[in-house]
């Protein structure tokens, strides 16, 4: 009861609060005709991945960038192998990776592998923290991860290209092409992976060498965009992507056979206009993924087919300078084959959402609504209720109050044996509150460019009800609706910046708190009851620090990941690592074109450490690589 207290009143102080009318602090300004895939949700907290951070880390993957930069804890099965999120306490089920505001996440298992995800085929990375169901559906439960292109209309032909090698993993291409004119942008980027992933580790006071861990794959991304007139444009995407991958064996064993095949189609399309008061966008999306398994344990290969056709049509509309309401529709109809159904089956979902924005001065509140139904069980209605605040010149503040929800995965439903047709959809609700102080204007300096001091706290509570479960019975597991799970705890930024006419320097530290405990269960005796979950940390923390002195750019990441328990009475865990890592950047100009040496050592002091139970990670190992780029422009 005092947990709540205490959120309730996190969430709803600033309701009677009033900000100084000499502040200077303002909230920022949201364009009243921007859509939802455009526009911040208020009151949830959300960290923009910086330009420079994306330059740096293009040769390597989502899941190393998120490990290294966020709170959130990347379950990595070792180079090459599944990576998947855990945020908040929740599950790997319960942060979507969206493209465009398109679920990446697999229909038919519920998981998006963000080692799959290359940073150079993206510029602009985002995490929206926190339960968003009423905003982006199904599965936004511990918050979402956005993956936007960069295909606005600009005159700029140029031509990038890079390499790297790494002394454990093996070879990384990348590259990108682009060109405009005054109405038409293009670009097609590229990567290229050919790793052998024979790597050192140490496992029970013997060295070994990681073995049957081959990663082979290719994938692009063409984004072009044409400009009708001022306030009206159409953009196609297309990404296709393949992986051919072998499984590595666990340390316990010795040999392994397993190999996985992914190859993705995914195409977008998105229309929109706008003008002073209003905007249109229809966006629409085609997906065709496929996933081969295979393993000589197995009886026969298993293949996976998925099509997904989603059509979304949306509108919003300001009323005035100070209130603006968007409303739209989702239709979405997945098909999906696969050597463990009976026969094909088909999902279709409709949702419906409706949202209000008032802003004004220091102040800026929503509410949204969400409803989805199907030809399955009907997903409840989710909702939030959002609230931001400049309270005084140093100090702002914002908060969240929502409903969540996931629905069961197509292989939830229909995996045979086991498929369970009378799966309801997990649901419940989350509260958050966040707290952002600008340090040199609290000790009455004025605000400057040059050096930048500023903390920032969100406090989180989720609760979730019909988790769901695989559960043994007699030798078949079933998926069940059979635990509850509360989560809650906070998450702390500093962010500390000083810049000269010689050089910069720029420290990101970061550290997470987090509690997720099964509550209730349905199982008897069922020993995860009032036990943390297993692959959750409690604790997370680290730091960025960079210098940057003329042509020359020095970065050190550190990472430090708590106990995680791998049994879910908490007896058994993986003790806590501490990674360093360092790289350095030397990058010079020949009229506009720029060349950038890098060189990187992971995991500097030796570290010997498990992400996942008995999947080793990689002892010290060094990279180094050369990233070109050409620009000519058209402009006169």
């Amino acid at each position: 009861m005092q947990k709540q207290l205490f959120i309730f009143l996190l969430l709803f102080f600033p309701l009677l609060t009033q900000g100084q009318k000499d502040s200077t602090i303002l909230l920022k300004i949201v364009e009243i005709n921007s859509v939802r895939l455009y526009s911040k949700a208020t009151g949830f907290s959300e960290m923009k991945i910086d330009s420079n951070t994306i330059s740096k880390t293009k040769d390597q993957s989502l899941s190393t960038l998120l490990s290294q930069n966020s709170s959130a804890f990347i379950k990595n099965y070792g180079p090459g192998a599944l990576s998947s999120i855990t945020l908040r306490g929740g599950s790997a089920y319960h942060t979507l990776v969206l493209w465009n505001g398109f679920s990446l996440a697999n229909p038919m298992n519920g998981v998006m592998d963000v080692s799959l995800i290359p940073l150079s085929l993206f510029e602009n990375i985002s995490i929206q923290y926190g339960g968003a169901s009423s905003q982006w559906g199904s599965g936004a439960i511990s918050g979402a991860i956005h993956l936007n292109d960069n295909n606005t209309i600009n005159q700029r032909n140029s031509i990038r290209v890079g390499t790297r090698f790494n002394t454990s993993t093996g070879l990384v291409s990348f590259g990108s092409i682009g060109f405009g004119s005054t109405k038409f942008s293009s670009t097609l980027k590229y990567f290229q992976v050919n790793e052998d992933n024979k790597y050192k580790y140490e496992f029970n006071g013997l060295n070994k060498i990681q073995t049957h861990a081959n990663n082979k794959g290719y994938g692009i991304i063409s984004e072009n965009t044409f400009l009708f007139n001022a306030n009206t444009n159409i953009s196609l995407n297309f990404w296709h992507q393949y992986s051919n991958r072998q499984i590595a064996p666990l340390a316990t064993q010795i040999n392994s056979t397993a190999v996985q095949r992914d190859n993705n189609l995914r195409y977008v399309l998105i229309f929109k206009t706008t003008n002073k008061r209003s905007g249109f966008i229809f966006r629409n999306a085609f997906f065709n993924e496929s996933i081969y398994y295979n393993d000589n344990s197995l009886l026969y290969p298993s293949l996976s087919l998925c099509k997904t056709f989603t059509s979304e049509p949306e509108y919003s509309w300001s009323i005035n300078n100070f209130h603006s309401i968007q409303a739209g529709l989702n239709l979405t109809k997945t098909s999906a084959i696969s050597t463990e159904y009976k026969d094909k089956k088909t999902i279709s979902r409709e949702a419906i959402f409706l949202s209000y924005k008032f802003s004004k001065n220091h102040i800026s509140a929503s509410t949204s609504v969400r409803k989805e139904y199907s030809n399955l069980n009907t997903a409840p209605l989710t909702y939030s209720i959002g609230l931001e605040q400049t309270l005084t010149n140093w100090l702002y503040y914002s908060g969240n109050f929502n409903t969540i929800y996931r629905n069961p995965q197509i292989n939830d439903l229909y995996w045979n044996p086991g498929g369970n047709i009378n799966l309801l959809p997990e649901s419940g609700q989350s509260e958050e509150g966040t707290l952002s102080i600008d340090v040199i204007r609290l000790l009455g300096f004025s605000k400057n460019n040059s050096t930048r001091v500023s903390f920032e706290s969100t406090f989180f509570n989720k609760n979730i009800d019909n988790w769901i479960a695989w559960t043994p019975r007699g030798n078949i597991w079933y998926p069940m609706n059979i635990k509850s799970v509360h989560s809650y705890g906070s998450e702390t930024f500093i962010h500390l910046l000083k810049k000269n006419k010689l050089f910069s320097t720029k420290t990101d530290l970061f550290y997470a708190y987090t509690i997720s405990e099964t509550t209730s269960s349905l199982i008897g005796n069922d020993a995860s009851v009032n036990k943390q979950l297993i692959y959750v940390p409690i604790h997370k923390a680290g730091f960025i620090f960079s210098l940057e002195y003329k042509y020359l750019s020095l970065t050190y990441y550190f990472t430090y990941t708590g106990n995680r328990f791998t049994s879910t009475d908490n007896l058994e865990f993986l003790i806590a690592n501490k990674i360093h890592s360092f790289q350095i950047d030397y990058y010079f100009k020949i009229k506009n074109n720029q060349f950038t040496f890098f060189t990187r050592i992971d995991n500097l002091f030796n570290e010997k450490y498990f992400a996942v139970s008995n999947r080793p990670q990689p002892l010290r190992n060094y990279g180094f690589g050369i990233t070109m780029q050409f620009n000519k422009n058209n402009q006169k």
